[in-house]
């Protein structure tokens, strides 16, 4: 009901009430988070991401959100820890070891999808001031990136910091 009338404060107390009784249900969770963002408890954000992280590490959105929680916490390098041990993860996994050029893979949505993840680190990498390390991450990252626009937008403002 909470929800319903956007009391986004008083539904996200109704959220915890009902995770007492159901400490691992990923919908209350999922729910609770969408409405911890809405209502900019960033701390609250973040440990539910986690949490669900916690419960569901081989879901790429579990690792992405709590990405974003520590990105709007103001915490860019922390975002970007959380992405490369996802992306660590991955290599362990793959055959071959780590993530395939752009233009090697055979879904058009997946390799855009990468290509956003990558620029959205070296984001990160810029706004933690870490401007060396942006350019060497942009000449790392460059085969996998599909937009190369923003590549270059990138690398011409890490150049001229």
């Amino acid at each position: 009901l909470y929800r319903a009338d956007r009391d986004y404060r008083e539904a996200s107390k109704a959220y915890l009430q009902a995770l007492r009784i159901d400490k691992e249900n990923l919908q209350i969770l999922r729910d609770l988070a969408l409405l911890q963002v809405q209502s900019r408890d960033l701390d609250g954000f973040e440990s539910t991401r986690r949490k669900l992280l916690t419960l569901k590490p081989n879901q790429k959105n579990n690792w992405t959100g709590l990405a974003i929680a520590h990105h709007l916490r103001g915490e860019p390098l922390a975002a970007l820890n959380v992405l490369d041990v996802y992306d660590g993860t991955l290599k362990e996994g793959a055959a071959g070891g780590g993530s395939i050029p752009a233009a090697e893979q055979t879904d058009a949505g997946e390799a855009y999808e990468t290509s956003e993840l990558e620029l959205y680190k070296v984001m990160l990498l810029a706004e933690s001031g870490e401007h060396a390390q942006v350019l060497e991450r942009l000449e790392k990252c460059e085969s996998k990136v599909v937009d190369r626009l923003a590549w270059k937008r990138l690398k011409v403002d890490a150049l001229l910091q």
